[in-house]
């Protein structure tokens, strides 16, 4: 046998040591420890020793107990533990879990923040160290067939998020970083408003915290602090008129210019006297010419005819 807590102990006879009350760290180096013999003890089966009513009773304990009988309370006189259910024990003062400090209902929040949501709670000693402390968020997640439903996850994420989230070791505090926005908000540059928004758009959190015999829930929520999308200032806008009139003023002198060029050509183009008809082939245009020249010799000829 090895000493330093019998940590090497696989069985335990305590026979007829008129023990009443077994204390749960009387146990808690013996963790070999296979079989405890408990024959011919006054055992008190109240709240107090429940932990050894659990450990008999658990089909995943790797402890037997036998020969556990209780001597008290009358109620429960000569029955092996084994047979004591957890209500006969009324424990509830113990079982519950008392919340000592919680988190706020809403964080109000922006930009470049650290908030630490804090939980913590009593109850009966011997679950204490028992209590389980886990986090969640709830997220808009969009499912095969396109549907958008808001799915519970944990938390610390295991997505792109997680650098935002860090858990203490206890599990008791749950550190939020919020992203910085450091560039304006435009309609084509949005990645840190967007993460923003991911991140703190009337977001619900929870801490359930539970032990074998109770359990709590805190809900919460994170609510950032609305973002303006920045316009064009006073003197962008300014030279974006500018550059308009300017353009509009181009265009128009540049149609003036043509349409002038245009018609001083057509003027300059126009003959003093009727031009040939183009239709007319070479023979055409000659007897065109010689009746032209008929007609004249004819008036000649008329005007100096004696009246």
């Amino acid at each position: 046998m090895k000493s330093n807590g019998d940590v090497w102990f696989s069985f335990r006879n305590l026979n007829n040591n008129r023990l009443g009350k077994i204390h749960r760290e009387t146990f808690s180096g013996l963790t070999q420890l296979k079989q405890l013999d408990l024959y011919n003890n006054p055992l008190v089966c109240d709240c107090h020793l429940r932990w050894l009513i659990v450990t008999a009773q658990a089909g995943e304990s790797n402890v037997t107990v036998t020969d556990a009988v209780c001597s008290e309370p009358a109620h429960l006189k000569g029955r092996e533990i084994r047979n004591v259910a957890p209500a006969d024990l009324n424990c509830s003062m113990f079982d519950n879990i008392e919340i000592v400090k919680a988190p706020n209902a809403t964080y109000d929040v922006e930009p470049n923040m650290k908030i630490v949501f804090a939980i913590d709670v009593i109850t009966d000693p011997y679950w204490q160290n028992q209590i389980s402390y886990k986090w969640f968020w709830y997220l808009p997640v969009t499912t095969s067939t396109g549907d958008q439903i808001i799915e519970k996850q944990p938390l610390p994420p295991t997505s792109s998020y997680d650098k935002y989230f860090k858990l203490s070791l206890s599990g008791k505090e749950l550190t939020f970083t919020i992203p910085d926005v450091k560039t304006h908000v435009t309609a084509d540059n949005k990645a840190e408003y967007d993460l923003y928004q991911d991140l703190t758009d009337d977001r619900l959190f929870s801490i359930n915290i539970s032990h074998k015999f109770d359990h709590r829930v805190v809900n919460f929520t994170v609510k950032g602090k609305e973002l303006e999308k920045t316009k064009a200032s006073t003197s962008q806008a300014h030279v974006f008129i500018g550059i308009g009139i300017g353009i509009g003023i181009g265009l128009g002198v540049t149609v003036a210019i043509i349409i002038f060029i245009k018609q001083k050509r057509r003027r300059q183009n126009i003959p003093s006297f009727p031009m040939e008809d183009p239709a007319l082939t070479p023979i055409d245009a000659g007897r065109g010419n010689q009746a032209r020249t008929d007609s004249i010799q004819m008036g000649s000829l008329q005007s100096n005819v004696p009246q």
